[in-house]
């Protein structure tokens, strides 16, 4: 990265470490801007979860299968990442730049 450059995360993060995450980005970086993105995510996740389903139900039509696909391809309201946003889980992007 050069010495002016940026590096741009966005991920979903535990609350309980959001802290030591940005101390650990903070000894390398400058935080530069943080912003929580988690409505924006879970309202992209019920735009998709159309899309998903019908992946879904071409893959397999077994309920175990399919609970863990929603799971997997985090499939709206049935699953446990939407439902972990906000509560326990934030999605944050982080806009960082090189010390």
């Amino acid at each position: 990265m050069s010495d002016d450059g940026m590096f741009v995360i966005a991920d979903v993060f535990d609350k309980t470490e959001t802290e030591t995450i940005e101390a650990k980005f903070s000894s390398i970086f400058t935080i530069q801007k943080k912003e929580v993105i988690t409505f924006n995510v879970k309202h992209a996740m019920q735009l998709d979860k159309p899309r998903v389903e019908k992946m879904i139900g071409q893959l397999s039509g077994n309920q175990v299968v399919t609970r863990i696909l929603r799971n997997l391809l985090s499939s709206g309201e049935q699953s446990k990442t939407f439902e972990e946003l906000g509560k326990t889980k934030e999605y944050i992007c982080y806009v960082l730049k090189k010390k």
